[in-house]
């Protein structure tokens, strides 16, 4: 009330001073306008630089030739070596991987997420995947080349992430912080166990 009372002083000073109460009033309006817009253009630039896309690459050396190693990037060939991998093909109907290939996977008790391969190149041995969640894509993009003694293989694995959110964003700040922990090592480790062995890793 006290809030109140001083404002209509104020007002009324205004008035007896020879100020008109509608010029007043609008000189108060633009003035809020001109905050709520200033406020708006900060948010929305906090929100263009959460949402520059984040992105890691690393490279893992593998204990096979091309031919036997890509094959372990694709849908179904990773179910070989990834525990907890099962995805669930969409289309097409034979399960052959192409372009345009869609899945879905499922970790745990999360959600349901859809999978597209959206590019395919077994003869230079790349592929990328698009993976749309409810707030945010990510791209995985998988290159494989032979390593200098003939015999090897290294694999670069790229991951990208864009959030639609500032939740998302700073999402996606962690998840990517947490698969490049030991820099893909641990891929490499589980990936090479089954090269050697032809057996899969598994936690209980």
């Amino acid at each position: 009330m006290k809030g109140i009372a001083a404002v209509t002083l104020v007002l009324v000073v205004l008035a007896l001073a020879g100020c008109d109460f509608q010029d007043i009033m609008s000189g108060l309006l633009v003035g809020r306008q001109k905050d709520h817009a200033h406020t708006q253009i900060e948010e929305g630039a906090a929100m263009a630089e959460a949402q520059v896309l984040i992105e890691r690459t690393s490279v893992i050396k593998l204990e096979g030739d091309i031919s036997r190693v890509f094959p372990l990037f694709t849908p179904l060939g990773e179910r070989e070596w990834a525990e907890g991998w099962d995805p669930t093909v969409v289309w097409p109907a034979d399960e052959s991987v192409q372009e345009r290939m869609v899945f879905t996977v499922r970790h745990g008790d999360g959600p349901e997420t859809m999978w597209l391969v959206s590019k395919f190149d077994e003869q230079f041995g790349l592929i990328e995947y698009t993976v749309y969640e409810s707030e945010s894509v990510h791209w995985i993009l998988l290159r494989c080349s032979a390593a200098e003694d003939g015999k090897s293989t290294n694999a670069e694995i790229t991951y990208t992430y864009v959030g639609t959110n500032e939740d998302a964003c700073q999402k996606n700040v962690q998840q990517l912080a947490s698969m490049y922990k030991h820099n893909l090592k641990d891929w490499e480790y589980v990936i090479n166990h089954y090269l050697r062995t032809g057996e899969r890793i598994t936690h209980h």
